[in-house]
């Protein structure tokens, strides 16, 4: 998963001679050169890259709200392993988690105010002893990384 910065950001308004704020967020590029908008500094978030590929590359989608990537500990990493491999293997969009009971139980006590993983990806209780990944390809077909079989 590649991390990228985005913000809130301003844009002139000529019909009513005023700048206002954007519903979307995006790139500081661009902002710069897509809508020649003025960067809002203290609303930096940083997310998956992912979130910012919507009709104008490099800003998001209107009505966006940013769930900000965790800076998590080398332990919950290879949930972030899991779900690079996945993207690799084919998969698009992630839609769940599986986590090994000792793994699930870690990330839970270390972080209690987290329902969700990146981007509010839910994460269950796994039957088996590594995490795996269950989300769709781009056709829209489902789509588990590895494959249980």
């Amino acid at each position: 998963m590649e991390r990228v910065k985005i913000y809130r950001f301003r844009t002139y308004k000529i019909q009513t001679d005023e700048f206002k704020e954007s519903r979307r967020w995006g790139t500081r590029e661009a902002i710069r050169d897509k809508v020649r908008g003025e960067v809002i500094e203290d609303s930096e978030v940083e997310v998956d890259s992912r979130d910012v590929e919507s009709d104008i590359l490099g800003l998001t989608v209107v009505g966006y709200t940013p769930h900000p990537i965790p800076m998590l500990e080398p332990l919950f990493a290879e949930y972030e392993d899991a779900v690079d491999a996945f993207l690799h293997a084919g998969g698009h969009t992630p839609s769940l988690i599986l986590s090994p009971s000792r793994a699930l139980r870690q990330f839970r006590d270390r972080y209690p105010d987290l329902a969700t993983y990146t981007n509010g990806v839910p994460i269950e209780e796994a039957p088996q002893n590594y995490v795996s990944v269950r989300g769709t390809t781009i056709a829209g077909q489902e789509f588990d990384w590895p494959d249980p079989e």
